[in-house]
């Protein structure tokens, strides 16, 4: 679920996300949480993206805690760890080491003025170069993750990651999400999320210099992080789109730009004099939902189908739609999914060329097509930008 609120405070969105789950926030007129409470947050610290002002992180506090929660922020650059800005855990009742588990120090004004001072301090802002969201998360993670109760992890961040797990600056935004996961997969800084729901707040918001994202590219960079962080096995994963209009202060450590290119049209080849050559459709034009038939873009692969449509009708004969796809996985699900995507594709394409579906044959190849490149490294691990080489969709006609 993404919802686009301007005008909301961060507080005011996440509290939403929050009654979902049942949780009361600061500033709420619902119940206090009864269970005990682990609250996460990642927050950027970094350069090229926002700057978020710690009136808006205070609203995710809640006023009073009961015994056995926790809050855990942590703050995004480019290191393994992220920068610890706050750590607070609250004694059960039956606790022997603290006599009152809400005295007057656990109040929001305590809380709040006691995180100002640590959210503003020189050390917490970034001193490592690049940003790192996924380790953040990481830490933040497992600071909630023994809390008997409901957990909870906001992340306030662009998530165009550039160092660690993911770096984006190399891999640009066109790679397909399991693509990406696949040669991320095994490394030790994928973080654990069981059981934790997920609010990623501000995704693709930036900072010059890095390049503003355009909407396609947005959705590409949602389903990327979707597409992660559910297989980290978050509970849930929710996205939210305030904007908070701050930039980070002058002098923190640069941030390689993510190169933002806007796809080149499909080219199509000219026929031969008896016969059409295929058309071939990469997926840097239409991108799916990790492992799914879904269109990241539903406007832009129609558009994409119309420009072939024009194209085949040069070419009289019987169409059928192929989907490719990259090594990774397993046999039977490369051949399930490129069914399903060669499917969705002739759904669109009949459409565009005003014909019913069945007069389109659709086949899903996988892998096994003989024009595949080689897509994985010597050391057995998934190279993203050949992998995104193999999958595609491919028309092709006959006279048979």
């Amino acid at each position: 679920m993404a919802r686009r609120s301007p005008r909301l405070s961060l507080g005011a969105l996440v509290s939403a996300a929050a009654l979902l789950a049942g949780i009361g926030l600061a500033g709420c007129s619902h119940p206090e949480p009864e269970a005990p409470l682990g609250l996460a947050v990642a927050v950027s610290k970094h350069a090229n993206g926002p700057a978020v002002p710690v009136a808006e992180l205070q609203q995710l506090i809640p006023d009073r805690l009961p015994g056995g929660s926790r809050v855990v922020i942590v703050g995004i650059d480019g290191s393994a760890d992220g920068v610890s800005i706050y750590d607070k855990s609250i004694k059960k009742e039956d606790d022997p080491s603290t006599a009152d588990p809400l005295a007057a120090e656990e109040a929001a004004a305590s809380v709040a003025g006691r995180l100002k001072g640590k959210y503003e301090d020189a050390g917490a802002k970034a001193d490592t170069a690049e940003s790192d969201p996924y380790a953040a998360i990481a830490q933040a993670a497992l600071g909630i993750r023994e809390v008997d109760g409901t957990k909870r992890l906001v992340i306030i961040d662009s998530m165009l990651s550039t160092a660690g797990l993911l770096q984006l600056q190399h891999l640009g935004l066109d790679g397909a999400a399991e693509d990406v996961w696949g040669s991320i997969a095994q490394n030790d800084n994928v973080p654990d999320l069981t059981g934790i729901d997920v609010v990623v707040v501000g995704l693709g918001q930036v900072s010059a210099p890095q390049q503003p994202l355009d909407e396609s590219h947005r959705k590409t960079l949602e389903g990327l992080t979707r597409y992660i962080l559910t297989r980290a096995n978050a509970a849930s994963v929710t996205f939210e789109y305030p904007s908070f209009g701050d930039v980070p202060p002058a002098g923190l450590p640069t941030v390689t730009p993510v190169p933002v290119v806007t796809p080149k049209p499909v080219v199509v080849a000219r026929p031969k004099a008896e016969k059409c050559e295929p058309y071939v459709v990469p997926q840097t034009r239409i991108q799916f939902a990790g492992d799914s038939a879904e269109f990241v873009d539903m406007k832009q692969a129609a558009g994409v189908a119309s420009e072939v449509a024009v194209a085949l009708r040069k070419c009289p004969g019987n169409l059928t739609v192929t989907g490719t796809t990259s090594s990774y996985g397993t046999e039977e699900g490369r051949k399930r999914v490129s069914l399903q995507r060669a499917t969705a594709f002739r759904v669109l394409l009949a459409k565009a060329l005003k014909v019913d579906e069945d007069a389109i044959t659709v086949k899903g190849a996988g892998y096994d097509f003989p024009e595949r490149i080689k897509d994985v490294r010597k050391d057995g691990s998934l190279d993203p930008a050949k992998a995104a080489q193999n999958r595609t969709v491919r028309v092709t006609v006959s006279s048979d």
